[in-house]
C-alpha cells in the first residue's frame, strides 16, 4: 500500500486495506476519507497540478477524486481483470496507466475514464509497477515475473526486449529519472 505525496508538498494521500483512500494535510491533519471501492486501495497518484488523484484496488477499479472535495469524479474506471496494483499520471495530467494483476497494462483518457486502445500485454505475472518518463513519451512496467518492460507511450508498443537482472524474482517498483535517461526497479 502506498502513499504519495501532492507536487506541491501539501498534501499526502495513503491508501488502505480497509477499501479507503485517505487524504491528509502534510502536518498530519486528516482532511477526507475516500470511500468509493469495493476492495482495498492498493496506490494513490496525484495529477501534476494536485487537483486530482486516481486510485487503484483490489476491486480491479480505479476511480478519480477530487483532491478539494475528495468527492469522486465519474464512476468507477474498469476494465482490468485482476486487481490494480499501480497507477500513475502522465506529465500533462491527460492520461492514466495502470498495472495489473491480469498481467496487462492499460491506458485511460483522464477526463473520462475511457480506455485507450487495447491492453499492453508482454508480462508473464502481475504488473507491480508503471511510471511514464517526464515527456509522456515512454512508459516502463515491472512485474514479479522478474523482468522490466519498455513501452511507446503513444502507441503502446512495446519498445525492445524485456530488462532482466534482478535474482529474486518479484520486481515491485520502477521509476524514471528527472531527465527520463535511467530507470530504477527494486
Amino acid at each position: 500500500y502506498q502513499t504519495s505525496f501532492s507536487p506541491d508538498g501539501q498534501l499526502v494521500a495513503s491508501a488502505s486495506r480497509d477499501g479507503t483512500a485517505r487524504l491528509w494535510r502534510r502536518d498530519g491533519t486528516a482532511l477526507a476519507k475516500l470511500e468509493g471501492h469495493a476492495g482495498w486501495v492498493k496506490q494513490v497518484a496525484f495529477s501534476p497540478d494536485g487537483s486530482r488523484m486516481v486510485s487503484g484496488s483490489g476491486d480491479g477499479s480505479l476511480r478519480l477524486w477530487d483532491t478539494a472535495t475528495g468527492q469522486p469524479i465519474g464512476p468507477p474506471i474498469r476494465g482490468h481483470q485482476g486487481r490494480v496494483d499501480s497507477v500513475a499520471f502522465d506529465r500533462d495530467g491527460t492520461r492514466i496507466v495502470s498495472g495489473s494483476q491480469d498481467k496487462t497494462l492499460r491506458l485511460w483518457d483522464a477526463k473520462t475514464g475511457q480506455a485507450i486502445g487495447a491492453p499492453l500485454v508482454g508480462h508473464e505475472d502481475w504488473v507491480s509497477s508503471v511510471a511514464f518518463d517526464r515527456e509522456g513519451k515512454r512508459i516502463v512496467s515491472a512485474s514479479v515475473d522478474g523482468t522490466l518492460r519498455l513501452w511507446d507511450g503513444g502507441s503502446g508498443q512495446p519498445i525492445g526486449a524485456p530488462m532482466v537482472g534482478h535474482e529474486d524474482i518479484w520486481v515491485t517498483s520502477v521509476a524514471f529519472d528527472h531527465h527520463g535517461l535511467r530507470i530504477v526497479s527494486g
